[in-house]
């Protein structure tokens, strides 16, 4: 949290905040797998869905893990993308 800059914070915000930013963090990695995921593998993954709805975000994860190279490192930049937007609206973290 402190990395955030949300130290400061009352424990709620704090709360909200981190809810927000785990929403957006996921919306980010998703959009950016599916943008990533080759054409013929989309129905592939319409068809894992369908058979999982219950577990829609263990079943993309698991999938772009397995069928997009390097997927790590496109959460990875979406995790320091995300943060860095939380940081610019919230402030500067402490040094």
């Amino acid at each position: 949290m402190k990395s955030l800059g949300l130290d400061a914070l009352p424990p709620e915000e704090k709360a909200v905040i981190m809810e927000k930013f785990a929403d957006t963090l996921f919306q980010a990695v998703m959009v950016r797998g599916l943008e990533l995921l080759p054409e013929d593998k989309k129905d592939l993954l319409d068809e894992e869905i369908k058979k999982s709805p219950e577990s829609v975000h263990d079943v993309l994860l698991d999938f772009f893990m397995v069928n997009i190279p390097n997927f790590q490192s496109v959460m990875d930049e979406e995790v320091k993308r995300v943060k860095d937007q939380v940081v610019n609206v919230v402030g500067k973290p402490a040094a």
